[in-house]
């Protein structure tokens, strides 16, 4: 009887560490998709000379089906002078834990010139 208990443990034991490492692996990833998303926005933003809006820039998020996951894009003007193009290009981000059904909100925030 002890010997089945120790079994029941063990294997307890090892289905939470088994859904935990997959649950950090869901979350990782989704910060790293995250990152990826902001890398090509800026460097689309840069490359139309700075002619895209925000709104651009969500409508290709819809397009990539970023609407289900509550992200989107702001661009700021970071000096007023008008000749300065340097603007600050910020994605908010949720990252969920599907397990816990944990959810945080994040934000990346990068200087396009």
């Amino acid at each position: 009887m002890k010997n089945l208990y120790e079994h029941f443990i063990s294997y307890v034991i090892t289905i939470i560490l088994i859904f935990s490492f997959i649950c950090i692996n869901i979350a990782s990833s989704e910060v790293s998709l995250a990152r990826s998303v902001h890398a090509q926005a800026m460097n689309y933003l840069s490359a139309s000379y700075f002619e895209l809006s925000a709104e651009d820039l969500n409508d290709s998020l819809a397009e990539f089906g970023a609407t289900n996951w509550n992200w989107y894009f702001t661009i700021e003007d970071v000096i007023d002078d008008p000749t300065n193009t340097t603007k600050d290009l910020t994605l908010h981000y949720t990252v969920t834990v599907p397990l816990f059904n944990i959810t945080s909100e994040k934000e990346l925030s990068g200087y396009v010139r």
